[in-house]
């Protein structure tokens, strides 16, 4: 990574907001606004409880919190300590590297069976700590190159996966994004929740450009906060709309995690000025933007080139023409330097200073950047090849179906074959929407990419950003075989 001027921690580049402005709103809540300086003095105070907990280099820190505040002040607190943090979830303890040293939850969030964990209870307070907590400096400043950041990055099949990134990285990439976060313009808001990793990277990016972040769910709140920037996975945001078209519309939406269909963008667009499909990873930053626009009653898609280098490229690594099919790679000058012991799949993602997504994709008529399918999850059935996606799209048609993911039918008794998973809406009636959503896939791809069992269940395994788990579907799907299967054999057109 080439030098960068200015803050290389997290804590320096909060420190001279702070500064320069100590009396502006960092994070506004229904119940509390807190001043730049307020969050900072809180952070200290949280180092200064954390360091009596011997939390510091060479320590991870896991965080289990429903508290954006809570959560904000420790992130910055361990980034001051210079120890390593990252969301409590069970997968840490597949990966003996990444085990945390320490746990703190917030008193609403549940303790785990069998983990010690330390609460953050109302004496982390300045209110109740003792003086030289709210002006708590550490013993010594933290390495901006040491490994500070821990992101689980599994994806959607596969091992669980671990990349840690330094404050170098992560001050570069908030710093990177500045035209999104523009002092005394921009006012966050964040449907994601406080740990996920889609809101800490926005959050941090707010913090240390001097932007507020407001802590709702409500646009009328949101209106009266004059938020200007909302971020959400596509699915997660339409659900939180429920149907209603906001008006006066808000300013911006920027959705990532999973493809953006046009339909959905089409509903976005009646509730936003302006909808933005971010591509990106956890790997390399926020690396394109598709601008969407209504034209003609039509939905079109504009490419706005990011701060990387994006390429589709064909099997002897040409660069693909607008509309030729191929895989992408991406680089840039903060990308994670790979995964957490496991060096096949670094060599597989990283490769002559590339990352690869594992993703296909193809350039559109207006330089937008068009993601055909992920390269590990191809379907290959009776020598044919297609991705699930667009089979849970054709699954997704059938009425009362609001929700469908298929994946590798697990059970040996009916492999190879394919399964799915619905969620439909309330008072629809189960057994019939399985029957019209496998009638429909079938209408539209035949009976070959037709799933054999589908099942309709209250939720499907996602990520944070949404995407959905097929691994752990199929998973789910082998348990639910060897009870109660739904099975409907595809019919011939």
């Amino acid at each position: 990574m080439t030098e960068q001027a200015g803050p290389t921690t997290i804590a320096e580049g909060f420190r001279a907001v702070v500064e320069a402005q100590p009396d502006a709103p960092a994070v506004i809540a229904a119940d509390i606004t807190l001043s730049n300086l307020k969050l900072w003095q809180l952070s200290c105070s949280f180092a200064f409880r954390m360091h009596k907990e011997d939390i510091g280099p060479g320590t991870t820190v896991a965080l289990h919190t429903t508290d954006l505040i809570a959560s904000l002040a420790t992130m910055l607190a361990s980034a001051m300590l210079g120890a390593r943090f990252e969301t409590l979830e069970d997968v840490l303890w597949e990966v003996p590297s990444v085990r945390p040293s320490h746990v703190l939850r917030t008193p609403e969030a549940p303790p785990l069976s069998g983990i010690s964990s330390i609460e953050i209870d109302a004496t982390w307070s300045p209110r109740f700590a003792p003086p030289e907590a709210v002006t708590f400096a550490p013993p010594s400043p933290p390495d901006p190159d040491a490994p500070w950041w821990i992101i689980h990055t599994s994806g959607t099949t596969g091992r669980p996966k671990f990349m840690q990134l330094g404050q170098r990285a992560i001050v570069a990439r908030s710093y990177a994004v500045r035209n999104d976060f523009v002092p005394g313009r921009t006012v966050l808001c964040s449907l994601f929740v406080c740990t996920a990793r889609p809101f800490f990277v926005r959050a941090t990016a707010a913090l240390l450009n001097g932007c507020p972040i407001v802590d709702t769910v409500d646009p009328a709140f949101m209106r009266a906060h004059g938020v200007t920037l909302v971020c959400g996975a596509p699915l997660q945001t339409l659900a939180w709309l429920d149907g209603r078209v906001l008006a006066p519309k808000l300013p911006r939406l920027q959705v990532s995690g999973t493809r953006l269909s046009d339909a959905q963008a089409e509903a976005l667009l009646q509730s936003f000025d302006v909808v933005e499909d971010v591509y990106g990873a956890s790997e390399t930053n926020k690396s394109f933007v598709n601008l969407k626009s209504l034209e003609d009653g039509r939905v079109v898609s504009t490419g706005k080139p990011c701060d990387s280098e994006v390429q589709i490229i064909g099997p002897s690594f040409e660069p693909c023409a607008p509309g030729e099919i191929g895989t992408v790679r991406v680089r840039n000058g903060y990308m994670a330097p790979g995964y957490i012991d496991a060096p096949e799949a670094t060599a597989r993602a990283f490769q002559d200073g590339w990352f690869l997504p594992g993703d296909y994709a193809s350039w559109g008529p207006r330089g937008d950047l068009r993601i055909e399918g992920r390269v590990d999850e191809v379907i290959n059935l009776g020598g044919q090849k297609l991705h699930p996606s667009i089979v849970d799209a054709a699954l997704a048609e059938a009425a009362g179906v609001t929700e469908a993911v298929c994946f590798r039918d697990p059970d040996p008794a009916t492999a190879p074959g394919l399964a799915a998973f619905l969620v439909v809406a309330p008072g629809v009636d189960p057994d019939r929407a399985a029957q019209e959503a496998h009638d429909a896939c079938t209408a539209r791809l035949g009976p070959l990419f037709t799933p054999a069992r589908i099942y309709v269940v209250q939720a499907i395994p996602k990520t944070f950003d949404g995407i959905p788990r097929r691994s752990e579907c199929q998973r789910l799907a082998l348990d639910i075989a060897r009870q109660v299967p739904i099975n409907l054999s595809p019919q011939p057109r």
